[in-house]
């Protein structure tokens, strides 16, 4: 090939992702008023047709909702802004299935859902529309206010999220274990040699989430005050907080695969701590459906669990697909994947006690236990 088609189709595909990273900032600032299509040639430094374009391709993707109001015009929301009576689905023209929206956020633990998205679903008629944020907060609250109908996220985020708003239930476990606290490769049995170490140091972490309770109640149970004795500083993506590391902005991470086996490949970290050695068997995420969802769409919930379960069986018995739709889904090297796959547990069970054993180990004060069997289906 030409290197200087080659050259002009990367500054095109790199163009591509500048402007619609213009048009999602200006959606993430204008927030749940949206804003009128007509205002972005204005707005922006693109035409009209461009925008239009652009347009059709995010909603392809999931990423924003655009809808007509008075007059034929457009009005446009991120996906996770819209208003919840603006997020109404359609009927899709192709598979003639309304579709079921369900948030996540990139980890290798979803390899079930990924596999029943890629090969189970369509058998039981669920035209599942995977919408992926890059943190569980995000995810986990799109789904207290409807504009999802399930989100698999951590546990604790889906609890606090939960005793909130009350606007959510949890259906089904997802995984266990999969984490741990990686140490920068120049730091590691040097400076930082165990969890004491970790006095004065910056952790990355993911806020109101399983790496940020782990990583408290470790440096708890080895008496530090995980607010005073170290300073955690929390990113909004995984990605993120793998370049902080990489560029020495922080001195370790509470992360999960394939992240930890990212690192570690790269020769850029190393686990000091896996949680599954502090809290074997721990359930980490677990699958939650919006409350008015699950109440409306039983039967739906019915089929989709029939698949979801069916998933997990065939994983077991499908080890190498299993990896590649999950190497498809998060765009990373399945080498990345197949390395750390068996650090997690994947399992669709979860119970009351479960989730009782996360409140203990997490020290949660809750006013009234009686408040957990109110946000669980089961």
């Amino acid at each position: 090939m030409d290197p200087n088609i080659h050259n002009k189709r990367q500054y095109k595909s790199a163009g591509k992702r500048d402007a619609k990273k213009e048009i999602l900032d200006l959606l993430t600032a204008v927030g749940e008023e949206g804003i009128f299509q007509a205002e972005l040639p204005t707005k922006l430094t693109l035409s009209t047709t461009y925008i239009s374009m652009l347009l059709k391709e995010l909603e392809k993707e999931s990423r924003i909702i655009k809808r007509k109001e008075i007059g034929k015009v457009n009005r446009i929301w991120l996906f996770n802004n819209a208003p919840k009576e603006e997020s109404v689905r359609e009927l899709d023209k192709k598979t003639h299935l309304y579709p079921v929206y369900l948030g996540f956020v990139p980890a290798a633990e979803y390899a079930a859902l990924f596999f029943a998205e890629k090969t189970i679903f369509k058998k039981y008629n669920i035209n599942l529309k995977l919408i992926q944020f890059q943190n569980v907060e995000d995810a986990t609250l799109a789904l207290g206010k409807g504009i999802l109908d399930l989100c698999v996220t951590p546990v604790i985020t889906q609890i606090a999220v939960a005793l909130r708003t009350g606007s959510l239930k949890i259906i089904a476990g997802a995984g266990r274990e999969g984490s741990a606290i990686v140490i920068r490769n120049d730091l590691f049995c040097k400076s930082i040699c165990n969890v004491d170490d970790l006095k004065d140091k910056r952790i990355g972490s993911s806020k109101l989430s399983a790496m940020e309770m782990n990583l408290r109640t470790i440096l708890e149970n080895n008496g530090l005050d995980s607010y005073a004795d170290c300073k955690i500083i929390f990113y909004n993506s995984p990605d993120v907080m793998y370049h902080a590391l990489k560029t020495g902005k922080i001195d370790a991470v509470s992360i999960w695969e394939p992240y930890i086996t990212k690192l570690e490949l790269e020769n850029l970290g190393k686990v000091l701590l896996w949680y599954s050695e502090s809290f074997p068997e721990l359930p980490c995420c677990t699958l939650a459906a919006n409350a008015n969802f699950l109440e409306g769409n039983a039967w739906l919930i019915d089929k989709f669990m029939n698949g979801y379960f069916e998933a997990f069986e065939q994983i077991a018995k499908k080890r190498d697909m299993a990896i590649q739709c999950v190497a498809n889904k998060l765009k990373i090297n399945d080498r990345l994947v197949r390395k750390g796959y068996d650090h997690f547990i994947y399992s669709p069970f979860i119970s009351e006690k479960d989730i009782n054993a996360v409140v203990r180990c997490y020290r949660l004060r809750l006013t009234d236990e009686r408040e957990i069997r109110k946000i669980l289906a089961f």
